[in-house]
Formats: C-alpha cells, structure tokens, sequence
C-alpha cells in the first residue's frame, strides 16, 4: 500500500504552520497516516490544526504601530516624488487636465440632468395639458392645446385647483426714451403661484389688474436701473398696436436650467378675452394644478371628448386626445434627440442631444488616455527603483511594506492631480461657457457626488496602476536585485495593451481633426445657388417703417440691390402643388418675394424673366429641379396649381440649398408678395458685409431711432450647421493635441526604460561607429508594430464616425474621404515616437561609452 501522504494537504499545512512547530506535529501526521494510510481522513487532520496559537503570523502582519508606519510611508513617498520631478509632472498634469475635462463634462451633464429642478417641489401636482395628432408619420405629440380647452377644463372639470395659459411672442419695449426688442410672455399670472417665483418686490394684489406686468431682476435692472421699478410705466409695441403697462411684480432670478423662465410677463387677456369658442384656432400652452389627492387619470378620461368637439370645428387641425404630462417630464422630452419628444414647445428647452454627448465622450477618452498614460508611467518608474526595493529588504523590509509604500506614492500624485484639475477647470469652464452658450459655474463642483468621483476617482485610480508593479518588483529576492539578476525593465503585455490603447485614441483624435478641418474648408467654398455670404437682411416690425427705410438704402451707390419679402432664403414653407386639377400633387417649397429679390441674392435664371410688378400676382418662378419633375418638358408660359388657384410659370431659376449643408436642394417656387406683406429686407452689394450692416443699422436708427434694430447677415441662416461643423473640428484638435502630449510623455517613459536596458549595446555600437540614425531606428523598430496596430483601431473607429454618423446622418454636403487624411495622420503618428525615441537615443548615444562599459 502507498504510505506516501497526499501532497497537496501536506503542502498546505507547512504553509500555515508556524515554522517553530512544523517539524514536531509533521512527524505526528505522518505517523498516524502510517497506521491509518487514509487521504481524506489525513486531509482533515490537517484542517483541524487550523486554530489559533498554530497558524502562522503572516509576513508583515506582526503588530505594528499603524498609525507611525502610514506617517512613514507618506514623509518617504514625498521626498520621492520630489526627487523624481519629471515622472511627478508627466502624470499630474496628465490626470490633472484629464479630470479637469471630466469636471467641466459632469458639470454640463449635471446642468442637463437637473433641469426644472427648482421648480420640482412647488410643482409636483402641475402638469401640461398636450395633444395627439395622428399625421402621415403617425402619432405625435405636441405641447400646445387649443386655446378655448383651458376654459372648458376650468368651467367643467372637478379637481382642478388652478389653470394658467401661456403664449409667446415678440415685441418692443419702450420706457425711459430706450427701445428694447424682447421676447414677452403672456400668461395668466396664477403661473406664479403654481411653479417656484419668489418675488423681490411688489404687490400680490396688483398683480390682478390687467394693466400688470412682471419682469425679473435682471429685466428691471436693464429698464430702470437699480431704483424702484414697481408703479413705473412701460409701453409694450405688438405689430401696430400699442400697449401701455405698469410694473407690479419682480421676481427673483430663478435658474437657466428652468422650462419656464421669462425677462417679462404679460396678462395673457391682452391676447384674448374670455369666453373663446372651439372655432378658435389659436395652440397654446396649458398648465393645470390638480388638487391634492386627485390622479392624473381621472382627468384624463374626462377630457377624452374635448378632441370631438374641436375636431368638428377644426378640419385642418385633428387631434386625437388630450393628455396631461407632469410637469417633471417637461425638461426630458423637449429635445428631438430625446425619446418620447414632445413638438410645438414654447418652454426653455434642454438640449441634451449631440453636443452634448460628444463632450462627455471627449472627456471620457482624455481620462482613459491618461489613466493608461499614468500606469504606463507608473510601471517604468517602478522597473527604476529595483535597488533601492533590494536593499530595503536586505535591511528587514517586509513586502506588503514595499507594496504599501508604493501604493501611497502612487495615490498621493492622484491625490495632487484633483488640485492641478481645479485649476485648469477654473479656466476651462469660462471658455466651454463661451464656445456652447452655457452658464456653468465651478460652484456646482462642491456636490457630493462631484466631490466623491474626485476623490474616489484618483484613489482608484492610484491603486490599479501601482498594484501590479508593486506586486510584480517586491517579490525579488535581494540577492537576484543586486547582484543584476531581477530584470523588470522589459516591456510586459500589460505596458504594450496600453501604449496601443494611448497611440489608438490619439490616431482616431488626429484623424477627425485632419478630415474636419479639411471639410469645414471644402464647406466654405461650397456654391449654394445663390449669393450667401454678400447679402444683409434687416427683420421689419411693421410695414410702416419700409418705405422710408428704402430710400435711405438707395441713397447709397454700394448698395446695388435691395428686395423686400415675405421669406427669405432658409426660412420657406413646405406646400403641395399640382400640374393638372387632377393631377398628382407634387411637394415644393415656397417663397414669397418681392420683385427684385431673386436678383439682390443672386440666384440666377436659366430660362424666361423675373417678376415686373403687381400684374405678376398670379405668377410664378419654379427652380430647375421642379422643372424637371414635370411632364413638361418647356413648362415657360404653362399653369401650376397652386392653393387650388392656376398660377403661370413665367421664369426657371436655378437649384439653391434651401437647407443648407444638412438637405437635398428641394423643388421651389417662387411667388409674388404684397408690399404690405413684407417683413425683410433684403440689401447686396460691393462693399463687405460688416460695412453694409453698419450702414444699415445706422439708416435704421435715423429713420426709427426709437426701435431696436434687428439685423443680420444671410449666412446666419445656416450658422448653426457650420458652427456644429467648426465645434466638432476644435473638439478634434483639442482631443489630438492632448492625448499626442500624454502619449509621447508616457512613450518617452517607456522609451527610457528600453534606452536603459539596451545603454551597454549602444555604448559597444558607437564603439564600433555605429551612427546615431542607426541607433534610433533601433530602437523605434520595437515600436513600430504597435503604432501600426494603434493606426489601424484609430482609423476604423475614426471612419466608423465620420462616415456613418457625421457624414452619413448630418451633412448631405460634404467632401469624400482620401488617402491624403491618413496619410497625413500616420505621419504625425510616426513623427512623436521618433521625435521622443530620438532625443532619448541621442543623449545616450552622445555620452561617454566608457561610462556605460567600465563594469563590464
């Protein structure tokens, strides 16, 4: 019979056992499994010892005064960092920028996420009152009721504590002799009382009176200054009708982040007297306040017949059902990027959509670049410190004491990093405030989750990047360290996974900044039919203020063309036209411009003339790719029927990029509007566009010096497209440039650690003549295989973006990807490592050989 015990338990116990006791109570196991040859019953002999006074104390675990050795370890781990200066500053500016991104992203993300968060609490039992329309792309939602629903709900509903209505529109404010374009509110003023809009000042009372208007603090600072406003008259300009208020309210400045925020809030009864009919065609916004205790449901069933009545009086505006929305789902629908978005809304919206998103994810990269840069960073310094981790243990240093000095160097640099990230956040966030149009405030830093993702962040992030060296280097027996024999400077899977991982996101950063910039400047040279960057439009209030206006325009001989209009390009309306009464109904869109407005902008004609005058009145110009959907092939001279009116076609002009850079050029046409109509004008001419607006604005005060100006270029139309377009660009180039700096700081760590190991081959192949070139192409050769694996994933993930969502979803216009971009990007790739390699390189390779041989 085997009287050869299991090996496994045996091994076990000699692990365990305290090596004083080992000898005695093995030869007692192995004596009674001599006698009694079982393994299962020799394996629980052996679990049986496993009791205090038996078990060993493990290594580093003898009591300690804790307290001193933590002292210890963070006075050591200062004292190393300061010696060690350029590792110190490669990582804590590193993480430091990179947390810095993340702060300014969680701080916008957090702006979005808490939106109507002042008004949760004194809203909870408000909600808005929406419609379904069933359209050709099915059902939609819509935030606008019909106006007389609010009536009907209040008259005929139990349960409803208080209604409020609100309609937005434009006008000019006239007090103290200054004229201010603004955007009015008009509401029933009970929405003060439903949502959260503590007043600074005034009367409860007064705000009553129908004469009554309420402005915020910044409005009244604006108006009056910092005197009293209450009882102060303003006079309120809607079209030609004039409206005289008195100031009873100001309310207190409540968020931006806020679906309803108002400068001024009118009496909504100046639009519309009570007691309105269903024949009224008027969409506004309802708000209704249940009382406590009444559901949502119950009213929505009993407003179900509503949509009958309505529906019966309204053939061009079905609905199918009204709906309340709590008040606290307004901020996370109002988006079109956002599901179950609601359209038609009037209220402050939350853009959460791509901008959004694509800052998050920029950030998220820059951390991931640095964190891989850090542990990279990490693992080199380690491999340098052998010696000294050798010679500590010679001297009765234990391991886990090794492991925890340098886990607190580690988390201490993390730790330093958040105060570098405070700093640079401190200039980041007025320059995102800039760029997005945001009010974000480094404030909103000191909230418990921000505080715990910086604090929490690094700690982490301190521990995961010096475990593994830390563990990997003071396992080494000291006599292996000093005698040379303990190698920890090769570069391991772990070190070259993120050298790929950094160059990756650098590669896929240059790539969209390359191709971006290329198509922003392929975008500025686009034709879009017409004159788009030369033209000056001046938005008219009433009709009345034209023909003066006019006159001055033609005083001027750099003007050489000025048209008046109901639309202008990039503001058209969708409509149906057919070419026969019978006839397949074909979809354009729709301008109405004045006579020579076709002429100042610069679409040209192909075939026939422009409009002569009012005789044109059932005219019409079409554009070339609505010419060519006709039957017709000479369609000059020939009928369309339009609004079911026969209109002749007398003019073909051609295709223009009515949508901009985001469209196909549509099918037009062109009709004639009444004077009386218009509401732009329209000025080209020979000098540049700054100098035309002046010119304008100047004549426009001289004929109005009471009323704001509102003036703009035409290419303001489109802004927003090309502004996204010059975002994202920037957005590249800054993600390129910082992760190219992390990459090449974290590379040229890794480098020293390859120039160290191979300082003696490099001191025999100068010996030898060996050039510095050749030298530096050796050592890069270790390199190459990686950055080409990292130029591979960055140019997938790069073309993967641009092409399938950028280009593929955003611009219909756009240039083609080249070989040009990729080329160029991979040059840049190789351009940093060599650069870093060869400094490296060079200093060693320009020392004394002596030096590098003597021990040999």
């Amino acid at each position: 019979m085997n009287k050869t015990p299991p090996k496994y338990p045996l091994r076990f116990f000699r692990w365990f056992c305290h090596p004083d006791y080992v000898e005695d109570i093995e030869g007692d196991l192995l004596e009674r499994y001599e006698k009694r040859p079982s393994s299962w019953r020799f394996t629980l002999e052996v679990l049986k010892l496993l009791r205090p006074g038996i078990i060993r104390q493990l290594e580093g675990t003898q009591k300690l005064n804790h307290y001193g050795m933590v002292k210890s370890n963070i006075k050591i781990a200062g004292r190393n960092l300061i010696k060690n200066k350029t590792y110190v500053l490669i990582n804590m500016l590193g993480m430091g920028f990179a947390l810095a991104c993340c702060l300014v992203s969680f701080l916008n993300l957090d702006y979005k996420l808490r939106f109507d968060e002042y008004h949760h609490e004194a809203a909870e039992d408000v909600y808005r009152v929406n419609t379904v329309r069933v359209t050709e792309n099915g059902k939609e939602a819509w935030g606008l009721s019909p106006s007389p629903l609010a009536e009907a709900m209040k008259s005929d509903i139990p349960g409803i504590h208080r209604l409020a209505r609100l309609d937005v529109g434009n006008g000019i404010i006239n007090t103290n002799g200054k004229s201010f374009s603004e955007q009015v509110h008009f509401a029933d003023l009970s929405l003060l009382q439903m949502l959260n809009f503590p007043l600074a000042s005034g009367n409860p009372v007064l705000l009553q009176e129908k004469n009554t208007v309420v402005l915020d603090e910044l409005t009244s600072n604006k108006y009056f200054g910092y005197e009293d406003p209450i009882g102060q008259e303003l006079t309120l300009y809607i079209g030609d009708d004039e409206y005289v208020f008195t100031v009873g309210a100001i309310t207190k400045q409540v968020p931006n982040n806020t679906s309803v925020i108002f400068d001024v809030m009118i009496p909504y009864t100046v639009l519309a007297e009570e007691n309105s009919t269903w024949k009224d065609t008027r969409q506004i916004t309802v708000f209704a306040e249940l009382e406590k205790g009444i559901k949502s449901d119950v009213v929505n069933n009993a407003i179900t017949g509503y949509s009958k009545k309505h529906n019966e009086l309204n053939e061009e505006f079905q609905v199918e059902q009204f709906y309340l929305q709590p008040y606290e789902d307004l901020a996370f629908t109002s988006d079109i990027d956002l599901p179950k978005w609601v359209r038609g809304r009037m209220l402050n919206r939350n853009a959460v959509g791509f901008l959004v998103g694509i800052t998050t994810i920029l950030s998220l990269l820059i951390l991931l670049t640095a964190s891989f840069n850090f542990t990279n960073t990490s693992i080199a310094y380690a491999g340098s410190r052998l010696k000294e981790i050798g010679v500590r243990k010679v001297i009765g240093g234990t391991r886990w004491q090794l492991i925890g000095q340098l886990l607190t160097e580690n988390i201490l640099l993390c730790l330093a990093s958040v105060f570098v990230a405070f700093i640079i956040g401190f200039y980041l966030i007025p320059g995102y405030n800039a760029l997005f149009e945001q009010t974000l405030d480094l404030q909103y830093i000191f909230k418990t989750r921000m505080l715990l993702f910086l604090v929490g962040f690094p700690i982490i992030m301190g521990l995961l990047a010096g475990i593994y060296p830390s563990a990997k280097i003071s396992k080494y027996s000291p006599v292996r360290i000093l005698k040379g024999k303990a190698n920890f400077i090769k570069m391991g899977w772990l070190t070259k996974a993120l050298l790929v991982g950094q160059f990756t996101v650098s590669c896929f950063a240059i790539i969209c900044a390359i191709v971006l910039t290329q198509n922003a400047a392929y975008q500025q040279h686009v034709d879009f039919g017409y004159d788009l960057r030369n033209v000056h439009v001046t938005a008219l209030h009433q009709n009345s203020e034209l023909e003066e206006y006019m006159h001055k325009v033609h005083q001027n001989p750099d003007l050489t063309g000025a048209a008046g209009s109901l639309h202008i390009v990039g503001k058209s309306e969708a409509i149906t036209l057919k070419e026969h009464q019978e006839g397949h109904e074909l979809e354009a869109q729709r301008l109405e411009v004045g006579v020579n407005y076709l002429k100042t902008i610069g679409i040209d004609f192909l075939q026939g003339r422009p409009f002569e005058g009012i005789s044109d009145n059932r005219s019409i110009i079409i554009n070339q790719k609505l010419a060519q959907s006709l039957q017709n092939n000479n369609p000059i001279g020939t009928d369309l029927i339009l609004f079911d009116t026969p209109h002749t076609i007398v003019g073909i002009v051609e295709n223009h990029k009515e949508f901009g850079l985001t469209g196909e050029e549509p099918a037009c046409v062109f009709t004639l509007a009444d004077d009386m109509d218009y509401r732009f004008l329209s000025v080209s001419g020979t000098k540049p566009i700054a100098e035309i607006e002046s010119y304008m604005e100047q004549s426009w005060y001289e004929v109005n010096p009471n009323e704001p100006y509102n003036g703009f270029a035409q290419e303001m139309i489109i802004y927003k497209q090309l502004y996204i377009n010059t975002i994202i660009r920037n957005l590249c180039l800054f993600l390129a440039m910082v992760t190219l700096i992390m990459s090449a700081a974290g590379f040229y760590s890794i480098v020293s650690l390859s120039v160290q190991r191979r300082i003696k081959e490099i001191g025999v192949r100068k010996i030898f003549g060996a050039k510095i070139s050749h030298m530096i192409r050796l050592v890069v050769s270790d390199f190459t295989l990686y950055i080409l694996i990292a130029f591979i994933c960055g140019t997938v993930l790069a073309t993967t973006l641009i092409q399938g969502f950028i280009f593929g979803q955003f611009y219909e216009y756009h240039m083609e990807l080249g070989v040009i971009s990729f080329l160029a990007s991979f040059m840049v790739m190789l351009l940093v490592p060599t650069l870093t390699v060869g400094s490296k390189v060079y200093r060693a390779a320009s020392a004394n050989p002596v030096k590098a041989l003597r021990d040999e």
